[in-house]
């Protein structure tokens, strides 16, 4: 039995935990018209009736499900990269559309708290620390898919990009302190000298404390 959003035996759920569960109804749902649906959604969550929610059993015929994958995030970034904002409605549509799960967007959405509107940079990051697994793999996976030099076997990105997604991950994962982090962009930074990172100049390093817990 589904649980209802606004029900906790300890209180009201917080914001994040609210949206993680209509995500999942979203996704589980697969409503061709969102915004109709979501006016029953919350209608119903209200008024504390049953929520319009599928279970997977209801739907007469299922894809296969996909999981995330760096071609399928690259292909993804391609479409939103040119925007800042990016609305959960369209990333989750785009989810749909592509029959993707839902453990990493649900996953996403929780750790990054957006609201409704997503900076689709984060979201692009926190897909990557989702396929990388810990901080340093997830720069891996976001150094190749943004590579600025496609002809370059050693994928790379600019230090100051660099810079912005590794503060987002120590922060967002809380498994460093912001002095630490920059401790690390500092050698970093020492080590290459060009404003160019490239994937060889972090990923065999364990001197650069990317990630305390590896």
């Amino acid at each position: 039995m589904l649980q209802h959003p606004l029900r906790h035996r300890g209180g009201r759920h917080t914001l994040p935990e609210f949206l993680k569960h209509y995500t999942k109804a979203v996704i589980r749902t697969q409503p061709e018209d969102l915004l109709q649906w979501s006016h029953k959604y919350f209608t119903a969550m209200v008024k504390g009736q049953p929520l319009p929610v599928c279970q997977p059993s209801d739907h007469h015929t299922l894809h296969a499900v996909r999981n995330l994958t760096p071609e399928i995030l690259r292909d993804l970034h391609s479409q939103f990269n040119g925007q800042r904002l990016v609305s959960q409605g369209a990333i989750m549509l785009t989810w749909k559309s592509l029959n993707l799960a839902e453990n990493c967007l649900t996953a996403a959405f929780t750790l990054g708290r957006f609201g409704e509107q997503v900076e689709w940079m984060k979201f692009f990051t926190l897909c990557c620390n989702y396929l990388g697994g810990n901080i340093r793999q997830a720069l891996v996976q976001a150094c190749h898919i943004l590579n600025s030099d496609p002809e370059c076997p050693d994928a790379c990105v600019s230090f100051s990009l660099f810079k912005c997604l590794y503060l987002y991950l120590a922060y967002v994962t809380n498994k460093l302190t912001l002095q630490q982090a920059e401790e690390t962009l500092s050698l970093l930074q020492q080590k290459t000298g060009n404003g160019v990172v490239r994937v060889s100049d972090f990923v065999s390093d364990y001197k650069l404390i990317l990630d305390p817990n590896q």
